[in-house]
């Protein structure tokens, strides 16, 4: 998002359980064609180059969630970053274990037991919570409709997007927003 100030800046909440425990903030950078008001500033190469580096912030993010509850994982590093961007990645429409299992280049058997060794959720509980999370960030940091939010994270049907986040969340989308405004 843009601070005040005009800076890009790379921000991502850390959710353990279903409660806000902090932010990730990868700092601050200049995205305007104009030379940057201050030489320390990081002028990305591209926008892809600033995805890159929120889609890790937000694996990151992930992680450190998790070890905030006590999870261990064995599945090395990569796998389950990559596991993690495709589904981010994919984030706005329906993936299936099919695509997932052949982006790894296993069977969608191999795959489905990856995920549940990897992040003790089956494939749509992990897809489901990637989601949710992604949702309430963006609540959490724009002032996006709730319509929209649920698009972007791939829900067509408002009313079940507001179903299944209160029931992740314990609270509707718009009093998420309220109770957790962005700090920046």
């Amino acid at each position: 998002h843009r601070c005040p100030a005009g800076y890009t800046e790379l921000a991502v909440p850390v959710i353990s359980g279903g409660i806000f425990s902090g932010i990730l903030f990868a700092g601050q950078c200049w995205t305007h064609e104009s030379p940057p008001p201050h030489p320390d500033l990081i002028v990305p190469p591209s926008l892809g180059w600033l995805e890159d580096r929120l889609t890790m912030l937000k694996a990151v993010a992930n992680e450190l969630g998790d070890l905030l509850l006590g999870r261990a994982y064995n599945a090395p590093r990569d796998r389950r970053t990559s596991i993690l961007r495709f589904i981010d990645e994919s984030m706005e429409r329906h993936v299936t274990i099919e695509e997932l299992a052949e982006h790894l280049k296993l069977s969608p058997s191999r795959a489905g037991h990856l995920i549940k060794e990897t992040f003790n959720m089956t494939f749509p509980k992990l897809l489901n919570e990637v989601k949710l999370r992604e949702a309430a960030h963006l609540l959490s940091s724009t002032d996006m409709p709730v319509g929209e939010v649920a698009s972007i994270v791939g829900y067509n049907d408002q009313n079940y997007f507001s179903r299944i986040f209160s029931e992740r969340y314990k609270m509707c989308p718009r009093d998420y927003r309220k109770a957790y405004p962005s700090q920046a």
